[in-house]
């Protein structure tokens, strides 16, 4: 998370564009899914130990978090490709 952070914050710097694009709120959104994805697979870990069934609805959660992380990843990539 650490590195995501530091990237994103990077990215944001170097953007010619401005911190409030398309590409910046679908990478912001997906940046959030992670951390709040971090936050509760700490909190199942902690209280069932790290070797606990994953419920469905988080795993669920996790997948789509995933996902959208790397739809952003995508989109940036395309942009700069496109420039």
């Amino acid at each position: 998370m650490l590195l995501d952070v530091t990237a994103t914050v990077f990215m944001i710097l170097g953007s010619s564009k401005g911190a409030f694009t398309l590409h910046g709120v679908l990478g912001y959104s997906s940046l959030a899914a992670m951390v709040i994805d971090t936050v509760l697979i700490w909190r199942l870990a902690r209280a069932s130990g790290p070797a606990a069934e994953v419920p469905r609805g988080l795993h669920r959660y996790t997948r789509v978090a995933y996902l959208w992380w790397v739809a952003a990843f995508i989109t940036g990539g395309l942009l700069v490709a496109m420039r």
